[in-house]
């Protein structure tokens, strides 16, 4: 039970360093992306876009999750409106890449679920 316990903990450990590493370098890619243009935002849209195929290769309910990272975005801009000072453009950044990527792959790979036949690009 102890060595159970000791490794739960150490794999725990692991992937809250991987977790903080990764958020390290998404703030440091949003930063830049706000400072460096288009170009910047197309890089963070492909990379998002290939994460997210990764995670969710099926493409039923894309139409939703595309409705749920737009809400997203506005929900930061809220934050932006009611002068909540722990948002910043890090996170406004980062759901507009989200909700892009999403928007990207319903055009191209549809939605089976809402009869959306996709096919662009």
């Amino acid at each position: 039970m102890l060595g159970e316990r000791t490794m739960m903990d150490a794999k725990i450990e692991r992937l809250t360093i991987e977790r903080d590493r990764a958020y390290a370098e998404n703030e440091r890619l949003c930063e830049m992306l706000v400072k460096d243009g288009v170009e910047w935002w197309v890089i963070a849209i492909r990379h998002e876009l290939s994460h997210a195929r990764r995670k969710f290769p099926n493409p039923d309910n894309l139409t939703g999750a595309l409705a749920e990272e737009a809400g997203e975005v506005i929900k930061e801009s809220m934050h932006f409106y009611h002068g909540e000072p722990e948002r910043d453009m890090y996170h406004l950044s980062r759901e507009c890449i989200h909700t892009a990527a999403m928007a990207i792959r319903l055009a191209e790979e549809g939605d089976p679920m809402f009869k959306v036949p996709g096919g662009a690009g």
